[in-house]
């Protein structure tokens, strides 16, 4: 792998073609070409790009029946495809471009400094999605979870879960959590030491006095997210699932060194 945004370009016209790989190229894009829809569809059976650009009239499928195809499929529903057209398209046209699910609809002839921001502009806004969807996706794990009855705990320790018999002390542990994943995230942008490994051992520590488990450090962690997804932004949602996720699995790992030596 080079690193390099891979870029599918579907045009039967070879100067336009060229001329569009020549850019990218030129701006860092790795480029594959398919002159037809047929050569397209069998790229995609070995290769996912990262982003098609894709010509509205091509020999063998109208460009508007290839883009929503292949965004009914799953395997290749996700990546940004922008049409390419003459300056003669009607306005139902475009429409029936976006409708087919085309993120963006560029006519020629264009400026090259456009179609590269443009191209940039779909892949942030594809990431963004995706993002979003990741998040959604995982509140609703944490969701699943919540609503698990507490063998963990029960099985291990013969006890409730730990916000039901001591429902003080769970919304301390879950403050000082709270509490963590804020330095946690000023540690990260604005780089001073909040000694985070120091301040996650004395909540873990806590946790095992109170012979908490599995399921009670993740109702511990979901009620913390929850209520910082509730009031953030896209942007904002993933800095906090992403040091959340690293605070979680560090806890855990606490956890079971804490019981290791309890059990000695």
């Amino acid at each position: 792998m080079d690193g390099k945004t891979h870029i599918l370009v579907v045009d039967d016209e070879v100067n336009s073609a060229e001329n569009e790989q020549f850019i990218l190229e030129k701006n860092g894009f790795k480029v594959s070409m398919a002159s037809s829809g047929e050569a397209a569809f069998r790229f995609l059976l070995t290769t996912i790009p990262d982003l098609i650009l894709l010509d509205v009239v091509l020999p063998d499928f109208p460009g508007n029946e290839f883009c929503k195809a292949i965004k009914t499929d799953p395997r290749y529903a996700v990546i940004p495809v922008i049409l390419l057209s003459g300056l003669r398209i009607s306005d139902e046209e475009r429409n029936a471009g976006f409708t087919a699910g085309a993120s963006d609809y560029i006519t020629r002839p264009f400026r090259n400094d456009d179609l590269v921001n443009r191209i940039r502009t779909s892949l942030s806004k594809a990431i963004e999605r995706e993002d979003l969807a990741s998040s959604q996706r995982e509140m609703i794990a944490f969701h699943n979870l919540s609503r698990r009855e507490a063998g963990e705990t029960s099985l291990i320790y013969n006890a409730v879960s730990l916000k039901i018999q001591y429902p003080e002390s769970f919304q301390n542990i879950l403050k000082e959590y709270d509490s963590i994943l804020n330095d946690a995230i000023e540690e990260r942008f604005f780089r001073v030491e909040q000694h985070l490994h120091e301040k996650l051992n004395h909540l873990s520590n806590n946790l095992g006095f109170l012979k908490a488990g599995a399921k009670d450090i993740m109702d511990i962690h979901r009620e913390c997210i929850i209520a910082r997804i509730n009031k953030a932004n896209m942007k904002e949602q993933k800095v906090v699932l992403e040091e959340s996720r690293l605070l979680l699995i560090e806890l855990m790992g606490n956890m079971i060194n804490y019981y290791r030596r309890k059990s000695k």
